[in-house]
């Protein structure tokens, strides 16, 4: 397994930008952990997410809020895994404010959803 950690970040009012750390399960399936908060001006999730293996587990229970930046990314990865016969799964359960993002976008629907233990 490898780990790779990112150092948490700060915005401009001091609060902490989400950590984002990936981990190699085995050949086929790589987990993001997402935690913290997730905002516009933060790429890191999009770098994460821009080398994706056949299954894809990102795991948003400790995120605690996003934006469109969270959005962009994951749909951007679902396009790529479906085109390559892929699977995307959004670990949760999800923060409400993290939910809400999701419900008021109309996006829920295009992404599939585990509760943990789930998917493992």
């Amino acid at each position: 397994m490898t780990a790779t950690p990112h150092p948490h970040q700060h915005s401009p009012s001091g609060e902490r930008h989400a950590a984002v750390v990936t981990r190699t399960d085995d050949g086929d399936t790589v987990t993001i952990v997402v935690g913290g908060r997730l905002e516009w001006d933060d790429a890191t999730l999009a770098v994460q997410l821009s080398d994706v293996a056949p299954v894809t587990i990102v795991d948003l229970r400790d995120l605690t809020w996003a934006d469109s930046a969270l959005l962009n990314a994951l749909l951007h990865a679902q396009r790529h895994l479906r085109r390559a016969d892929g699977r995307l799964i959004l670990r949760g359960p999800l923060q409400p404010v993290v939910r809400r993002l999701f419900d008021l976008t109309g996006t829920a629907s295009y992404f599939t959803f585990a509760e943990a233990g789930e998917d493992d």
